[in-house]
Parts: structure tokens; sequence; C-alpha cells
């Protein structure tokens, strides 16, 4: 597995410790005293692929949370980038998008949902939910959009939601100043004549197909940003 490690102490001015995170999977982390940001997109739902006498729906997409924990000793964690849904295939429906999450020792502190893959029968998946438990400090969550619901001119993936993150603290007698807007995952357009098209990274639902002999959009992977200042 991919191993993160925030090094060293900083002194201003200095710019962010900051990765991101693009590959779907579970990744490693050793923290040391500090605080962690992070901002987490959980991967969007695979449209579906349209059966004979339905339209199929498009796959919702992944939620998006900001917020950070702070760190008192060092410890270990785990965070999962969730993968998109697959797209639906012989008339079938959409995978589900996977769960972004961030786990400090054993507690799952914050999750961003991913969305869920459309319905065969014309319903758009629902977009993906957030939940945080203590000690994180939820900054802003939103969660996904709902794909659209399958006709003859509509079952596209959902877009996932934009976020800022934005930092100002005092680190080691410097301030600290941060902050980068990212555009959520545009969804997957439908297909009167093929395969729907993949939603985009980050978290964005793929969108229908044409017929059961096509296969739905695949939804775009979730994300995760982490920015490290050390205490």
């Amino acid at each position: 597995m991919p191993l993160y490690r925030p090094q060293g102490s900083l002194v201003g001015p200095f710019t962010a410790p900051s990765l991101t995170l693009l590959t779907a999977g579970t990744y490693s982390i050793n923290l040391t005293p500090g605080r962690l940001y992070v901002v987490l997109y959980g991967g969007g739902g695979g449209g579906a692929s349209t059966p004979s006498g339905y339209w199929g729906g498009g796959g919702g997409s992944g939620a998006v949370l900001f917020g950070y924990i702070d760190i008192s000793s060092e410890t270990t964690g785990t965070l999962v980038v969730g993968a998109g849904g697959p797209g639906g295939t012989s008339g079938g429906n959409g995978g589900n998008g996977g769960n972004s999450t961030l786990t400090i020792g054993t507690t799952t502190v914050a999750t961003a949902g991913g969305g869920q893959g459309g319905l065969a029968q014309t319903t758009g998946g629902a977009g993906g939910t957030y939940s945080t438990a203590s000690p994180f400090v939820l900054i802003q969550g939103i969660n996904g959009n709902k794909g659209e619901d399958g006709g003859n001119s509509s079952g596209s993936g959902a877009k996932a939601p934009d976020i800022t993150a934005t930092i100002s603290q005092l680190v080691k007698g410097a301030l600290f100043q941060y902050s980068k807007t990212i555009t959520g995952g545009a969804g997957g357009a439908y297909s009167n004549v093929g395969s729907g098209g993949a939603g985009r990274q980050p978290g964005g639902g793929g969108g229908r197909s044409y017929a059961s002999l096509y296969s739905g959009g695949a939804g775009g992977a979730g994300l995760a940003l982490l920015i490290f200042l050390p205490s």
C-alpha cells in the first residue's frame, strides 16, 4: 500500500505540505502531532444499461466533505479513496460508487459516500451522503446529486458538488494561508446510440446506455486531499 508520511517542522513563509490522492485504493498514513485537514470525495455511481422496453437511469454523484482532526501523539490510520461504480451491462443496474473514508486508529472519523448506480427501469441513482464522528471537525459537507431519470432525452450521470478548502492558521509563529477549489466531476452523458458516457473524477456519475447491448458509463473515482500542519 502507498504510504504518506508528513515530515518535519515548518517555518514561514512556507507552502502547504499537501498531498492529493487520485487513485482509488487503500492508503496507510503515519501521523505526528499536529492538525490534519482533509477533503474527501466519494466515487460516482455507474449508469444503467437500458433494458428492452425501459430507459435506464444515470448514476448519482459522490458526496464531498472538508474538515480537520487534531493529532495529539504519533498514531497511524487508514485512508480509502472510493472507486467509481461500474456501468450496468446486459440491461442491468449500474454499480454503486465506493465510499472514501478516513480512519484514525480503529475509528472511522469521516466518510464521503459514493453515489448509487442508476437503475435499469428509469430511476437515476441517489447521490452519496457524508458523515463524520468525533473528534473530526466538519467545516463543510455536501451530499451528492441524484442522477437523471431515464427517458428518450435524459439519463445523464450527476455532476459532483464543488468545494473550496480554505485554511488560515498560525503555525510555529507564521501565518499559514491556503485556499484550493476543487471542481466536482461532470456526469457522463446518456446515449441514444451506444454506451453511456463515463463520469469524470472526482465523483461524477455515469450516463445510461441506449440498449441492453451496450453498457452504462462508469462513475468517476473519488479523491482525497490531505494538508498536514505540525503543532
